[in-house]
């Protein structure tokens, strides 16, 4: 509110009219009740203002301590954790060969296993990876 006050002030001194969408002229200082008016309804947008981000914090705490995080979208890890535990087991070496499978490899192990992207191909590299990290 201090922060329009001056505003109004520093454009009455200098010579221009701020109007509202309606047409009022909240630079003229001609009438007490047209001041407190304007201070009113500075101090009412604050207090919304206010308001609105204590429960808008509120609600970003409350979705963190529900899910671990508040903001995008659900990871594969999130929606699927037996995929990613699956992942995490085909990217063991191999009892067999003692090899490390490529991401391209598990992918296409977890394709086989039902694991498929919503457009029924086999998971991306970079998704196999995060999957495994």
């Amino acid at each position: 509110m201090l922060a329009q006050e001056l505003g109004v002030l520093l454009l009455t001194k200098r010579g221009l009219r701020l109007l509202t969408a309606t047409g009022e002229d909240l630079t003229d200082h001609s009438h007490p009740a047209k001041n407190a008016h304007r201070q009113m309804a500075g101090l009412m947008a604050e207090y919304e203002k206010a308001n609105t981000v204590l429960r808008l914090r509120a609600a970003r705490e409350r979705a963190k301590a529900d899910r671990g995080k508040c903001e995008g979208r659900k990871s594969h890890v999130e929606l699927r954790p037996e995929l990613a535990q699956e992942a995490r087991r085909l990217a063991r070496r191999s009892p067999k060969s003692g090899k490390k499978r490529s991401l391209r490899g598990i992918a296409l192990e977890l394709a086989a296993l039902g694991y498929l992207t919503g457009h029924g191909r086999p998971l991306s590299r970079s998704t196999v990876m995060k999957l495994v990290a």
